[in-house]
């Protein structure tokens, strides 16, 4: 055998996880060579993906959504960056701290790309979900 395999099963009758599956199969596949897969239903995609499947959840690297003896004296003597991550977690707001990091990394491969062509744009145009936008001076 060169490859070991670990799969998480999870019912998903209520639709909790934002997948149009009643049960959820997550796993992992690790090859002899270092390489690693991953699945979603026996589907190839990306570890990205899988986070963004468990965000809001409390389940994952760092969910608190049940907490532990002795975590609690932990999280009260964590820095402040490290309490607001726990807090952003609980709250569900950090999915789309995660959305707005991957916008502005896009963002600056693009600006990166213009600037290597020659060009040098002086404004960009930002829109939202409602349809509205807002101009940004570069």
């Amino acid at each position: 055998m060169s490859y070991c395999e670990v799969s998480l099963t999870f019912d998903n009758e209520d639709h909790f996880l934002d997948i149009p599956h009643t049960e959820v199969c997550v796993s992992r596949r690790y090859n002899r060579n270092g390489d690693s897969e991953y699945l979603i239903n026996h589907s190839p995609c990306r570890m990205r993906d899988i986070v963004s499947l468990f965000y809001d959840t409390g389940v994952g690297r760092e969910g608190y959504s049940i907490i532990g003896q002795g975590k609690i004296a932990e999280i009260v003597s964590a820095k402040d960056s490290d309490r607001r991550e726990i807090f952003e977690e609980a709250a569900g707001i950090a999915k789309f701290r995660f959305r707005r990091t991957e916008a502005e990394r896009r963002l600056a491969a693009a600006l990166r790309v213009l600037h290597r062509v020659g060009l040098e744009p002086r404004r960009i145009f930002i829109t939202a979900g409602d349809g509205s936008y807002r101009e940004v001076e570069l």
